[in-house]
């Protein structure tokens, strides 16, 4: 009875050593359970930060780009998308005279901010009547400054042939005296002013106010879409907002969370496989009729 009361006694012991070890790796591994999950959570959490950096920064380079765009094309007249505009229309004048013709005299209402830099040159020169001087004829040729004058003004004063207006209102000229040896002319009511005169100009006092249409507006709107599409991904691209590309620089970041998440999951693995071995083993010292 002794002898076998020892064996068994041993047995017990051995069970119960065995069960210490096997608790002892298992509170290693939920510790270090507890290390992984901290760290996943960590990475996880520092993975959606890029992704909001990501879609920060690429949304901010395409707002930024769309509001130059918008900005631009409202600046330069062009039109804002979508949104139908109420377009304003200048008057403009074509005036080309000569004194025996006028080739043309034409109005229009046309659209553009910065129309004045599409205008052709405008010009006014005006040949005075011949005089006789010892068989010698002489007259005066002058190519007038128009800067500094209302075109409209002068425009009429064009038509009604007023020389006192002009010679008032325009000191600012080029004078260039002609001679001829014959008579350049034949009768008396040919020695006249003769006028040569080219005017394009813009009445901003005289306009109008339309509504754009829907055919304009489409184009307007694509444009505006595509250039906004171009200068946001030109300045996503040069990183000028600071940003993590997520697709770009997130697989290194991802490769750790799935390794993670794979040790996780052995070691709940092992974990498990060491309470089947616990639990066996208590029933095991049960049967010996011993205490745990």
């Amino acid at each position: 009875m002794s002898k076998s009361h020892n064996t068994k006694k041993k047995e017990r012991n051995n069970i119960k050593n065995q069960i210490k070890l096997l608790e002892a790796k298992k509170l290693e591994l939920e510790q270090e359970l507890i290390k992984r999950n901290e760290e996943l959570k960590r990475k996880k959490c520092k993975r959606n930060v890029d992704i909001l950096k990501t879609v920060a920064g690429t949304t901010l380079s395409f707002v930024v780009g769309s509001g130059i765009t918008v900005g631009a094309s409202a600046m330069t007249g062009f039109g804002f998308p979508i949104k139908k505009d109420i377009i304003t229309q200048y008057k403009q004048h074509d005036f080309s005279y000569s004194t025996y013709n006028v080739i043309e005299d034409e109005e229009k209402y046309i659209r553009k901010k910065f129309i004045e830099d599409d205008l052709e040159f405008n010009k006014l020169i005006i040949y005075f009547p011949w005089e006789e001087h010892d068989n010698t004829y002489k007259r005066i040729k002058r190519i007038y400054n128009l800067d500094e004058i209302n075109l409209l003004d002068l425009h009429t004063a064009i038509k009604e042939k007023d020389i006192d207006f002009i010679n008032k209102s325009l000191e600012s000229y080029d004078e260039e005296k002609q001679t001829c040896n014959i008579k350049p002319y034949n009768e008396d009511k040919d020695n006249i002013f003769y006028y040569d005169a080219e005017l394009h100009y813009i009445d901003k006092d005289d306009y109008i106010e339309v509504q754009e249409d829907s055919e304009r507006n489409i184009i307007v709107s694509i444009i505006n879409f595509l250039v906004s599409a171009i200068i946001g991904y030109i300045i996503y691209e040069l990183g000028i907002f600071k940003h993590h590309n997520i697709i770009r620089d997130g697989s290194d970041i991802n490769e750790v969370i799935d390794d993670l998440m794979d040790s996780i999951k052995n070691i709940n693995d092992n974990i498990e496989d060491f309470d089947i071995q616990i639990e066996d083993l208590n029933k095991k010292l049960v049967k010996t009729n011993g205490k745990k």
